[in-house]
């Protein structure tokens, strides 16, 4: 039997962290901006992890000021996240 939590889905999103500056891969951001999706299908705890993972540790060497992160997918009337918009916490 599957549970919920096996069923969550997320959205990768690569963000802009004015001024942050992670030390690791798998530091998360006080406040940040959406960008765009980094992918446009919903992913699995699993694969976002390894998305975040791979995106970020290029992000880090690379200093680009660009991070990723996953956000929950919930079904709601409002809608998806829209670049510019701030990424809930």
């Amino acid at each position: 039997m599957q549970t919920l939590v096996d069923e969550r889905r997320f959205r990768v999103w690569i963000v802009n962290c004015e001024g942050w500056r992670p030390q690791s891969v798998t530091d998360v951001p006080t406040h940040a901006v959406a960008v765009e999706p980094a992918e446009e299908a919903p992913m699995s705890a699993e694969e976002a992890g390894i998305y975040i993972e791979s995106f970020n540790e290029t992000a880090l060497s690379e200093q680009t000021g660009n991070w990723a992160v996953a956000v929950p997918l919930w079904v709601r009337y409002e809608g998806d996240l829209t670049a510019g918009q701030s990424v809930p916490s």
